[in-house]
């Protein structure tokens, strides 16, 4: 999982992913992340647990041969990690994280060991954010505590900044967040939305609930919440700037842009707005897809992030809507976008026309699991892992060997159904040959 405080994934996490359970039989790969559980109390721990436990199976360090940008890996060589129930993972320099409720597990390349554990200081994991630049990682972790009859109870949200190499805790801090009386009173559940500096920025959800969504501002040094804005989706997080959507499905709302310390609102643009998703972001705009209501379809535009002057609708498209795209920026110029319906598209993120799209008349359209390093890895509901050029969209590996959430230099992590897989760098193997039918034992043969 790369850096998301300019252009966060996401989700993700909401990668358009069907057709991806027939990969993972075929080790061809296939990824998902799932749902993270629901909060439980657990032991305290902020410090790293050092152990020796190795996964199921291990590669030899002299086979695994570093492999900048790599687009090919060893299937056979595939080693599953004991871990169950994991749900989010990243892979730094020499690094790969697997993530569940309970714990977080750092290994070390190229054998994998074990390196290091991290537990929650309480409640469980929800989500992690990772900047492989700087080898740091963020955890954070949420616990519900409901109040007394009718009084509204408290989320509890905790951050812990750890060193991805050693697994160090270096702050952490736990802070706690009023219910919303007006909204609901189950547990709600968060992501990190961005890091700016010491600033954490959250979006909290009550799952399965229409309760509108909330943005909390965690400020790392001083340990508290800097500021909240109820009512509101983000979709981005720069250096300096919190943008967000009060919009949904079910009704419009405003484009805003808040400042990252202090919650202040800056400017407010397009008041119309249904439901919305980040494209991507460049220096000086954030590029979004949006819903109109009251005219239909959806369209992409963007916006000025010092004004919050809209440029030029591009692109309405009747038949989807902003809730089925899935947009990962591919350097500072593109972003590679799976719709609803069915279409991966390359996007500039200067005109905000696609440059590229399948499926095509003799091409289909791939999963997309991973864009990174000018590579869009995904797979077709055939479970055959492919790699495609994010600048033109031409197939540059026909037969990759799987489907990453990350990778590094040495290998593809994979994460499906609560299992996590790393396959080194290295051929992939030829797929299966197709089994012919053949005819059954009590039939008749042929001219008798």
């Amino acid at each position: 999982m790369t850096d998301r405080s300019q252009h966060p994934a996401r989700r993700p996490r909401a990668l358009a992913l069907a057709g991806l359970a027939t990969g993972l039989v075929a080790l061809a790969g296939c990824t998902a992340t799932d749902d993270p559980p629901a909060a439980a109390p657990t032991s305290p721990s902020a410090t790293a647990t050092p152990t020796s436990q190795s996964a199921s199976a291990s590669v030899p360090a002299a086979e695994i041969t570093p492999t900048p940008r790599p687009s090919t890996f060893a299937g056979a060589a595939a080693i599953t990690f004991p871990d169950a129930n994991v749900f989010d993972g990243a892979a730094a320099d020499s690094t790969v994280l697997t993530m569940n409720g309970q714990s977080l597990v750092g290994r070390s390349l190229p054998t994998p060991e074990t390196a290091y554990t991290l537990t929650p200081e309480g409640g469980s994991y929800a989500d992690l954010w990772v900047d492989e630049q700087e080898e740091t990682g963020v955890l954070l972790s949420t616990l519900s505590a409901d109040g007394a009859g009718t009084r509204a109870g408290s989320d509890a949200f905790g951050l812990q900044e750890f060193d991805v190499e050693s697994g160090e805790v270096q702050r952490s801090t736990t802070v706690e967040v009023r219910k919303d009386a007006a909204g609901s009173a189950r547990a709600a559940t968060a992501r990190i939305a961005g890091v700016a500096g010491n600033v954490v920025v959250l979006e909290a959800r009550v799952p399965d609930t229409d309760t509108r969504p909330a943005v909390h501002a965690v400020d790392l040094d001083a340990g508290e919440v800097a500021w909240t804005e109820r009512g509101a989706g983000v979709l981005a997080v720069t250096d300096d700037l919190v943008v967000t959507t009060r919009g949904d499905a079910d009704a419009a709302g405003s484009i805003d842009g808040l400042a990252v310390r202090s919650g202040q609102r800056r400017w407010r643009t397009l008041e119309t707005t249904g439901a919305a998703a980040l494209v991507g972001v460049t220096p000086t705009t954030v590029a979004i897809a949006r819903d109109d209501p009251f005219f239909g379809g959806t369209s992409t535009v963007r916006i000025d992030l010092r004004t919050g002057r809209p440029g030029q609708s591009v692109g309405s498209i009747p038949g989807t809507t902003a809730d089925g795209y899935a947009c990962q920026q591919a350097g500072a110029r593109r972003a590679v976008c799976s719709r609803g319906d069915g279409a991966v598209l390359g996007i500039a993120l200067r005109t905000l026309e696609a440059t590229w799209r399948l499926p095509g008349r003799t091409r289909f359209a791939p999963a997309v699991s991973l864009v990174e390093g000018g590579l869009v890895y995904g797979s077709l509901d055939n479970g055959v892992g492919v790699v495609l050029d994010a600048r033109t969209g031409k197939d540059l590996v026909d037969l990759s060997g799987a489907t990453p959430t990350a990778v590094n230099d040495y290998g593809a992590l994979t994460i499906f159904v609560g299992s996590a897989v790393f396959t080194p760098v290295g051929e992939p193997s030829p797929p299966a040959p197709p089994v012919s039918p053949s005819a059954s034992p009590s039939a008749t043969p042929t001219g008798q």
